[in-house]
């Protein structure tokens, strides 16, 4: 695993709000800046599926099933002791091409944790998980689906969009967001999370999203506690 040294000019990549936040007399104790590590996984499967088959349409017995994720992360923490940092997630295997599905930067210190960015949720983020056979198909975040329900002549609105059967409560999905989650207060953590627009789509050059759009979810509010 090699880590990268942002440059000056990269160094933007975390942001006006870094920039602006931070003095010049608040470096980083390294004195190196904040560095990138370049991580991800690749997780494959050789499926076996034996289903039933709606009329007309049939579905393969042996398959390969993969997916891939690319990730940037980095931090660093300042002599006033504030942790600064970014995550950037990348999908691999999202229809044969490659985007972003993560993309944010966070502060944390004893006062708790703030995100900024596209990303999950608080509830998504202190959700309590139950143990799994297999967390990449029966986990709370469904990474690998063997059955084709598209085949299998169900009603696909009885399940999600991508026809996944998990249980994670990403409430206003990977989108930008606004999340703190607090420092622990006698074995309790709480959260909330602010989305102004759940469209999910970039806007650093086109404006603020248009409102009153009755297609879009928007000021979605989600709080959780553990």
């Amino acid at each position: 695993m090699k880590n990268k040294l942002l440059t000056g000019a990269a160094i933007a990549l975390l942001g006006p709000v870094i920039s602006s936040s931070i003095s010049s007399s608040a470096h980083a104790e390294t004195g190196e800046g904040v560095k990138l590590g370049l991580g991800g996984y690749f997780k494959g499967y050789i499926s076996y599926v034996n289903q039933d088959e709606g009329a007309g349409s049939g579905a393969r017995k042996f398959d390969i099933l993969r997916t891939t994720e690319v990730h940037f992360d980095g931090k660093t923490t300042l002599n006033n002791g504030l942790t600064v940092g970014t995550h950037i997630e990348g999908q691999a295997d999202g229809d044969d091409s490659f985007f972003v599905d993560e993309s944010y930067l966070f502060f944390s210190g004893n006062w708790g944790k703030v995100n900024l960015g596209r990303t999950y949720g608080t509830p998504y983020l202190l959700q309590v998980v139950a143990p799994a056979a297999d967390s990449n198909i029966d986990g709370r975040l469904q990474l690998i689906q063997p059955i084709n329900f598209a085949a299998s002549g169900l009603n696909p609105a009885i399940f999600t969009s991508s026809y996944e059967t998990d249980y994670d409560h990403d409430i206003s999905a990977k989108v930008d967001k606004f999340s703190y989650i607090t420092p622990l207060f006698s074995g309790l953590q709480f959260g909330l999370s602010y989305t102004p627009d759940a469209s999910g789509t970039s806007r650093g050059a086109s404006g603020n999203a248009t409102k009153n759009d009755p297609a879009q979810r928007s000021d979605i509010w989600e709080g959780a506690v553990r």
